[in-house]
């Protein structure tokens, strides 16, 4: 039987200040109705999906004990099964291996944003530093295969990209991209303004129309893209004045045009205070609803949700105490999610974080036992998961690293990356823990991205340093 082909792809960038752009909007929305600027129509709550879980041991757990105060009982995980996944005994029945060694690519700084349709696949990158002899900075198109080779760079636009929340998606013939910039502005706070990007383009790299601004108001950043029936959902954060911030969502038709007048889902002071900065997280696809994660942030760090439905009445804030819809794979009629989560004791506030695991149906319930993926490690941190549908059975990939750059602010990470194959249904491990290293004399390995091609995989993740960047490659294989 041949192997499967894991190419991976890592790119770089300083992450201390970024999410898992890949993780919000690999999960397919269904067709909607067609959209009215975003207002709700009539009808009751959300339906439930179908429940049940993979899980066979506590899947009846009660997950109101896991509830904190404030926090909605119906969307909070059960507590984990006491031995992590990757602890347990287990019946290994794939074989992945590193058939090529990770290696530089020498591209320089940049983010990238891996999509891939129809056996194809694509690297949008925003390069953000001109050197001497190189390229101008701004955002390019080309073409990546399963060996991680890329072809030409096309220039999409020459600007300077203000961030790498840089999001792609394609539907038919069609790529649409979205990503923040920022030029002088006096008028602006901080001398500053910052606005979004939208462009189109066909599988060639072409520009269907010139790149425009989905709003024009200014001070918008941190863009999420996903595709819906019938045009896409966008998500962002916007600062009108230098005390405010707003998370801010918007329907658009299959041109990119918006449709209606962005809703505010959440707002708080731009300081940190009695309403601290708000910040979206992620957009996710269940079904036909929307779920959007934010993030409100002070001495504390508050989690919620907002389900969007284009047929129903929306809900309010839902409090999730935790990030629960980090990564979202779409199985069946459930979703299956991965999500880090912060150990904390005696000496120990903030430095372990482990992956956890669990089920939920399509309106974002709660189902069944969850896992956490490993063993706590004082001051290790598991992040950045990242799910592949490998058919009967699921590939997660994820970063590991010290704590320490995160609690000095300006140090240079070490992190490297893990991957494995579980059973679609039970969750238990079908292949040993694949690592990969950097070959760098510094950095670390973040933000995956994972596609794929047909009998080909492919990733995508960031090498992280502290304020540069540059890419490499390498091959995995995975046998049945």
């Amino acid at each position: 039987m041949s192997g499967t082909l894991l190419a991976v792809m890592l790119l770089a960038g300083c992450g201390k200040h970024r999410g898992n752009p890949g993780a919000d909007a690999n999960v397919g929305l269904g067709g909607a109705a067609a959209r009215d600027g975003g207002a709700s129509g009539t009808g009751g709550a959300p339906e439930a999906g179908t429940s049940g879980s993979g899980a066979s041991d506590g899947a009846d757990a009660d997950a109101s004990a896991n509830v904190g105060p404030g926090l909605d009982p119906a969307f909070q995980p059960a507590p984990p099964e006491a031995i992590p996944l990757l602890e347990r005994p287990s019946d290994i029945t794939r074989r992945c291996s590193v058939s090529r060694a990770p290696s530089l690519l020498g591209t320089g700084p940049w983010y990238g944003r891996l999509v891939a349709a129809d056996g194809a696949a694509w690297l949008l990158r925003s390069k953000f530093y001109r050197g001497v002899d190189d390229p101008p900075f701004g955002v390019f198109w080309s073409t990546i295969d399963a060996a991680g080779v890329l072809g030409a760079p096309q220039l999409v636009l020459e600007e300077y990209p203000l961030n790498p929340h840089l999001n792609a998606v394609v539907v038919g013939d069609r790529m649409t991209i979205a990503w923040g910039h920022a030029y002088l502005d006096d008028s602006q706070p901080y001398g500053t303004a910052k606005e979004i990007l939208l462009a189109q383009l066909d599988r060639t790299g072409a520009l269907l129309a010139p790149p425009r601004l989905v709003t024009g108001s200014g001070n918008e950043t941190s863009p999420f893209l996903v595709a819906t029936g019938d045009g896409y959902a966008l998500l962002w954060a916007q600062n009108d004045e230098a005390t405010i911030s707003q998370v801010r969502f918007a329907w658009l038709d299959a041109d990119g045009t918006m449709l209606g007048v962005p809703r505010v889902l959440a707002e708080g002071d731009s300081r940190v205070g009695p309403l601290a900065p708000v910040s979206p997280l992620s957009l996710t696809a269940l079904g036909e609803r929307l779920l959007v994660t934010y993030g409100r942030y002070g001495d504390d760090q508050d989690i919620s949700s907002v389900l969007l439905d284009p047929e129903a009445d929306d809900t309010g804030p839902i409090a999730l105490g935790e990030p629960h819809f980090n990564s979202v794979l779409k199985r069946g009629d459930r979703l299956l999610s991965a999500w880090p989560v912060t150990h904390t004791g005696a000496g120990d506030p903030t430095r372990t974080t482990t992956l956890r695991i669990g089920w939920f149906d399509t309106g974002g319930r709660a189902l069944g036992a969850t896992y956490d993926l490993q063993a706590a490690v004082f001051e290790r941190r598991n992040v950045d998961p990242a799910w592949l549908d490998l058919g009967d059975d699921v590939g997660l990939i994820w970063s590991e690293g010290s704590a320490t750059p995160i609690l000095c602010g300006g140090c240079t990470p070490d992190n490297r990356l893990h991957f494995v194959v579980l059973d679609g249904e039970t969750l238990s491990p079908k292949s040993a823990v694949l690592t990969l290293n950097n070959p760098a004399t510094t950095g670390g390995l973040e933000n995956p991205q994972i596609v794929s091609l047909g009998p080909d995989l492919l990733v995508v993740a960031d090498v992280e340093y502290h304020t540069s960047a540059e890419g490499m490659s390498a091959t995995l294989q995975c046998e049945p």
